[in-house]
């Protein structure tokens, strides 16, 4: 049984408390996905000539605790650059990570784990809002 409450006040603390909840989880469950979807990667194909791979896609999914309080919370899932250089010549961390996304400029991978991360991140939130709001 639900609690009861007896002010607007109350209600709307009660309200941000599942809020902040289901944001946390969405945010560890979301950075757990990412993280299976870059290792994924990895997945298919290899490189037919002499190279190490690095790892360094699948080591760079990171998130940002829940921050903000009341009715506005943040955070973010994204690829993190620091410490993941690439030894490419010109291509940044961005611009690797994007040709991996793309399946072009050579990168040789399962694209598309960006895409596949942001759908399951939604997926996520909607079944942890759900969760805590009764859907």
């Amino acid at each position: 049984m639900g609690k009861i409450v007896k002010s607007f006040a109350e209600l709307e603390k009660a309200c941000q408390a599942k809020m902040r909840k289901a944001m946390e989880e969405t945010i560890t469950e979301g950075w757990v996905k990412a993280t299976e979807n870059a290792e994924d990667f990895y997945s298919i194909d290899s490189p037919n000539r002499i190279y190490d791979r690095t790892g360094k896609y699948g080591d760079a999914p990171d998130a940002d605790p829940v921050t903000g309080n009341g009715n506005e919370l943040r955070s973010r899932i994204y690829m993190n650059p620091s410490n993941h250089g690439y030894r490419t010549g010109t291509f940044s961390a961005q611009e690797v990570w994007q040709a991996a996304e793309d399946h072009t400029a050579g990168v040789i991978g399962k694209a598309g784990r960006w895409a596949q991360t942001k759908k399951d991140v939604k997926d996520i939130a909607k079944k942890e809002f759900g969760k805590e709001f009764g859907h």
